[in-house]
């Protein structure tokens, strides 16, 4: 393809706390009072077909931008103009800001900012040019200009594209203030959140200028609530909407397997106080670890029978489950053809960097290319250690698999949303039919060789392939269960944990596996392991339950039954969790043995999926409860 849409997620730390906002215009509610003028008439090439008007909306990772095409069939010049309302009360301090970017990096777009000060919105009226980009950035960025020879008049800002046959010009966030003579952002601190016990973190930060005083000295301080350390920078030189990147001098010493909560903070520019406080400090979470627990890489492949380049994907996922099983958890997430499922694919293509087919997600934390997983498994994940370790095995009754998971956590954790994720995921998936047709663009070798599918046909029929990893189904979402773990856990707790899958009956039981993972509130697994596929066929059932039983199911007349059988006395009670984590109701049953029938109400429930947790002794059971 001649060019490729990247869909990059910005995080604006842009403050809200400026005085006297001017204008502000972020595109969520489309454009608002601004004229858009269309001069150079020009038809959009087909690939863009959509976008016919001067500008138009997008979303990019939840954000809407402006955006303006410049890929023209015949290939020409844009003169495509996006006007402000009239902007009133300039003064010296008056300032404008926006983000931009290119689409494709190959193909970067110019712009022109001009102003008009005769309230005018025709092209004629706008004859001062304020600032020309040839070939924006292919990453978001911000930029400034200052309106001080406007003070005292009203203008209008116009943003013109004027690209050469290029693609696509994103702009948002467009802001005119007063700016104040001291604000420094501390837009960034990061340290590494795992770290062994006996050894130090270094505290890195960014701060971007925001106000026109250029920053030539700044005390920067970190605290872990007992000690405080000061970070005093001078000599430096940071203008108005620089950045400047440092790292705090003292370390922080790592002694326990603890939980240490850190906030890092501007405490003065040039020897005075930041006229504005509410972007000056920044949280931090270091977790000692207790021992060294090797990191697990898990890799979540997005891929498509549709896909020509796919092939790469799937020939790089066999390589390194072969190569390196022990430390290797691969799931190949289908997008468009009769494998994919539907909340699986809307979660792996949401993920920020996701930008197009193949690209493997490596524990939620970053989106690369499947060529790069040894290198990064070998040079990074391998230098990694986990705050907690997994055992998972499953067993089979009928078309049930019950799964087992046994987690050893390495660290404290405290208020932490810790997720539980599990996977259903199939080997050796077959099919019938063009949708399991293998799009091959490496046919005839016209890519290079594949793994074998430069020999190949394109596309590779479906009698000629088999699919493995294929991502089926996820029992408690994308994101997991909300909170599976307490409020608090510390080094050396032990969660034992069990619930089952209910199987399909178009999947082969005997190639099906699970993977269950551990994910922080942001996101990122934190520890994994999954059962075998190869083992999935024994009648083994946990020794604490010898029958679990959830029905009606969906519930009937506002009610269900829970029928337990245990082997032993043992503490029993019920929670009801609805899919946000929230618990809607519980029971407490004291001592139990042998067979029961628990009831569960749900006339105050409301239409959706619950999970019912059985906790017996140290076991947790959960069932999936569809209320209709």
């Amino acid at each position: 393809m001649r060019k490729n849409l990247l869909v990059i997620l910005f995080c604006s730390l842009f403050s809200a706390a400026f005085a006297q906002i001017k204008y502000s215009q972020d595109f969520e509610n489309g454009f608002g009072d601004m004229v858009l003028i269309d001069v150079d008439k020009k038809a959009p090439h087909a690939q863009v077909a959509s976008y016919t008007a001067a500008w138009n909306i997008r979303t990019s990772d939840g954000s809407k931008w402006a955006v303006s095409n410049s890929w023209y069939d015949p290939a020409g010049k844009a003169d495509d103009w996006m006007i402000t309302p009239v902007i009133t009360d300039i003064t010296a301090n008056t300032v404008l800001t926006w983000r931009a970017f290119s689409a494709d990096a190959q193909y970067k777009d110019s712009y022109e900012v001009r102003v008009s000060a005769t309230g005018g919105t025709t092209p004629a009226d706008f004859n001062k040019v304020l600032f020309t980009k040839a070939g924006e950035n292919g990453d978001p960025i911000e930029r400034s200009l200052s309106l001080k020879d406007y003070a005292g008049q009203q203008v209008r800002l116009a943003f013109r594209n004027i690209s050469n046959d290029k693609f696509l010009l994103f702009i948002d966030d467009i802001q005119v203030f007063d700016a104040v003579q001291r604000d420094a952002s501390l837009t960034d601190a990061t340290v590494k959140k795992y770290v062994l016990k006996g050894n130090e973190a270094i505290i890195s930060y960014s701060f971007k200028n925001y106000g026109l005083s250029t920053i030539n000295s700044i005390d920067i301080e970190w605290t872990d609530g007992v000690e405080s350390h000061v970070d005093e920078r001078t000599g430096i030189n940071v203008k108005f909407f620089e950045t400047y990147y440092g790292q705090f001098k003292t370390k922080v010493a790592v002694d326990e397997p603890e939980q240490i909560n850190i906030k890092a903070r501007v405490l003065k520019i040039n020897g005075l106080v930041d006229s504005v406080a509410v972007n000056n400090e920044r949280s931090l979470v270091i977790h000692g670890l207790d021992k060294d627990i090797p990191q697990k890489m898990v890799v979540e492949e997005g891929t498509g029978t549709w896909c020509g380049w796919c092939p790469r994907g799937a020939v790089n996922m066999a390589k390194m489950r072969d190569t390196y099983s022990d430390e290797f958890i691969g799931i190949a997430v289908h997008n468009e053809d009769p494998m994919m499922s539907d909340e699986y694919n809307a979660g792996i293509t949401s993920i920020p960097g996701f930008s197009g087919f193949p690209s493997v997600v490596i524990n939620r934390a970053s989106v690369q290319d499947p060529g790069d997983l040894e290198d990064i498994l070998l040079n990074t994940v391998r230098n990694e250690t986990g705050p907690a370790a997994i055992e998972v095995n499953s067993s089979i009754t009928d078309r049930t698999i019950t799964v087992e998971a046994n987690i050893d956590f390495n660290t404290q954790f405290i208020n932490e949303d810790l997720r539980l994720i599990a996977v259903l995921v199939e080997d050796s998936v077959v099919g019938t039919g063009s949708g399991y047709d293998q799009v091959n663009f490496y046919a005839n070798v016209a890519a290079g060789i594949m793994g074998g599918y430069e020999s190949l046909p394109n596309p590779v029929p479906a009698s000629q392939m088999v699919y493995n990893e294929v991502g089926r189904e996820l029992l408690f979402g994308f994101d997991g269960r909300a909170n599976a773990f307490g409020t608090e856990i510390n080094s050396g707790d032990f969660a034992d944990l069990s619930f089952d899958f209910d199987v399909s009956p178009s999947y082969d039981i005997n190639n099906l596996f699970v993977v269950v993972m551990i994910a922080d509130g942001e996101g990122n697994i934190l520890a994994a392991d999954h059962s075998e596929s190869r083992t999935v066929g024994s009648n083994e059932v946990s020794n604490k339950f010898t029958g679990v039983k959830l029905s009606p199911n969906p519930s009937q007349g506002g009610m269900s039954y829970l029928t337990v059988s245990l082997t032993e006395s043992q503490p029993v009670s019920i929670s009801v969790v609805n899919q946000l984590g929230q618990m809607v109701a519980s029971r407490d049953y004291g001592i139990l043995s042998g067979e029961m029938v628990l009831p569960i109400s749900t006339m105050e429930f409301g239409k959706g999926l619950y999970f019912v947790n059985l906790n017996a002794g140290n076991k947790l059971h959960v069932s999936k409860l569809m209320v209709d």
